[in-house]
């Protein structure tokens, strides 16, 4: 994974997750019917002060943060930064992402302020009832700080994802050879082809030369050779310019 997608997850994941703790602390101290002090006569519903009130407002700025790092690292929903070479898909998946992420936010955030207005220490003056926040309320805008957190660190990661690397296209061969094994053959003669010469061919032992002044020797004594010996009927080879002996 990268590097900076890891980092992004641990600070925009640190102040989401804060801000929906202190979600689900509120719910757990915010007023009930017995904190409310009513006066039936003058119709007054004096609302105490409660540790809620406070956690509500705490959690708005702490996950507002967390957007705004986890908006300004994507490029504003991926609209105002490059494309970091992601591919067409993985971008409006993270264009998506974003703006969801950015929408329960927004929704969290407007739970939370109304809870911190309803646990807010006043008196108000109601000719029929005082009003108190339902059981569970707090969890809704806790629940919706977990999923906009989430769903702003899958954004930036969808932003800066890369495509992986293109394979190499294999050279261009020609066309097959019909008969691989006539090439071959044609090639190891060519390689093993060498011009002839007139005369016998003298190997020095042990080197592997040829000795080519031996070798125009020879071929000039066997050119200048002649035939004789008619009279003994038998025929011997003789270099030119050699008499016979008659007996």
């Amino acid at each position: 994974m990268d590097v900076g997608v890891i980092v992004l997850t641990l600070v925009v994941g640190l102040f989401g997750v804060a801000s929906a703790v202190l979600g689900f602390i509120a719910e757990r101290t915010k007023l009930t019917w017995d904190d409310v002090d009513v006066d039936r006569f003058t119709g007054e519903c004096d609302y105490p002060a409660n540790p809620a009130y406070l956690l509500s407002l705490i959690a708005i700025p702490l996950l507002a943060v967390a957007m705004i790092i986890a908006s300004l690292a994507g490029g504003c929903c991926g609209c105002c930064r490059p494309r970091h070479g992601a591919s067409e898909s993985k971008r409006v998946v993270g264009m998506i992402a974003a703006v969801l992420s950015w929408i329960a936010a927004l929704l969290a955030g407007a739970f939370y302020a109304n809870g911190a207005v309803w646990n807010l220490p006043v008196t108000r003056y109601d000719t029929t009832w005082c009003r108190l926040l339902r059981d569970g309320y707090f969890r809704l805008p806790a629940l919706l700080s977990l999923a906009a957190t989430a769903l702003a660190i899958m954004s930036y990661a969808m932003l800066r994802a890369r495509p992986p690397p293109a394979p190499t296209a294999p050279a261009a061969a020609g066309p097959p050879d019909p008969n691989p094994t006539s090439r071959r053959s044609r090639r190891l003669g060519k390689r093993s082809r060498s011009p002839r010469r007139n005369g016998p061919l003298l190997m020095v032992r042990g080197t592997g030369k040829r000795t080519s002044r031996f070798r125009r020797f020879l071929g000039t004594l066997w050119e200048d050779t002649v035939t004789v010996g008619h009279r003994t009927g038998s025929s011997s080879l003789l270099p030119r310019g050699v008499k016979h002996n008659q007996h």
